[in-house]
């Protein structure tokens, strides 16, 4: 069973966004190198129900990129919004993922320590509730 925030990591990297482990980050933020991506999880909406049971569950993924140069830092965080902003019904790693909404557009969520730019976004995932 794959992690939603491995899910969307890899799709980022199929599409040209970076490297899993290397500048595209999901479930951490490591202090090296300069330029990541990364994806954190966190609670999200109630599941989908059917007479059946659950069918689908809601997770909340926040989405952010870190760097030295604020206009490409943020450049980075609004292709990752845009990819996300067009994905419905698609299968990834063998889920069935049924939209992606970005809640709201990007914003500098302000300095680490090192002075490095991070820029963010939220957004809901729906997605079929793996066995």
């Amino acid at each position: 069973m794959n992690l939603t925030v491995d899910d969307l990591a890899d799709y980022l990297a199929t599409n040209g966004m970076g490297t899993v482990a290397h500048d595209i980050w999901p479930g951490q933020r490591p202090e090296s190198p300069d330029e990541v991506l990364t994806l954190m999880e966190y609670p999200g909406g109630a599941p989908g129900y059917t007479q059946s049971g659950v069918v689908s569950e809601n997770p909340q993924v926040q989405v952010s990129t870190r760097g030295r140069d604020y206009e490409e830092t943020r450049k980075r965080c609004q292709r990752a919004w845009a990819l996300f902003s067009m994905f419905v019904n698609r299968n990834l790693n063998g889920v069935w993922y049924y939209r992606i909404m970005p809640q709201h557009s990007v914003f500098l969520a302000g300095r680490d320590q090192n002075g490095r730019h991070i820029f963010a976004f939220n957004m809901s995932v729906s997605k079929e509730v793996e066995a």
